[in-house]
């Protein structure tokens, strides 16, 4: 498929790219994460949630070499997380934190504080796909995600152990506090 580009200049001298796909298919879109998690929950409700079973391509948004951490930006790293053959996966079919920043301030020691902001872009099992704010999300304590560790997991509003009256600011405090790689 042969791709033309137009560079149309904007004000402030940004540019904009729009990409015209030649071929069956017309004019392709410009690149929708929220388009690609609509594609991938297709993709896993038609193949009973296998992910040996769907398209590879699908598990990674092409803005993941900006995640805000560097092990995150290889290419061996997804940008969703599959949980739904896994202990929340009655509720969340996958989730991604790619969108998401901790704003990390040093404050001593090893230790720092973080200021959330961004989304996640959250698969529900029942089908739903949603972009979720980080301040609408809560930080809950697990130990049966990783077996022999407890580990703070994100949940959602709509599943069960959200509270309200957690804020998501509270991941910050011990023992959620944030220890910079």
């Amino acid at each position: 498929m042969i791709k033309q580009a137009i560079i149309l200049s904007a004000a402030f001298g940004a540019a904009f790219i729009f990409a015209r796909a030649s071929g069956e298919n017309g004019a392709a879109p410009a690149h929708d994460p929220m388009e690609q998690a609509r594609a991938l929950m297709a993709q896993l409700q038609a193949n009973d949630w296998d992910t040996s079973r769907i398209d590879r391509l699908l598990l990674r948004l092409p803005d993941q070499q900006f995640a805000e951490s560097k092990s995150e930006r290889g290419p061996q790293f997804t940008s969703f997380a599959v949980t739904a053959k896994g202990p929340r996966g009655d509720e969340l079919g996958f989730y991604s934190s790619l969108y998401v920043r901790m704003n990390p301030t040093y404050v001593g020691g090893d230790s720092w504080e973080v200021d959330p902001s961004g989304h996640f872009i959250v698969g529900y099992k029942n089908g739903r796909v949603a972009r979720v704010p980080v301040v609408e999300a809560r930080m809950q304590l697990r130990d049966d995600i990783m077996p022999g560790e407890t580990v703070a997991v994100p949940v959602f509003p709509g599943m069960r152990g959200y509270d309200t009256s957690v804020p998501f600011r509270d991941f910050s405090r011990d023992p959620f506090r944030y220890q910079r790689p």
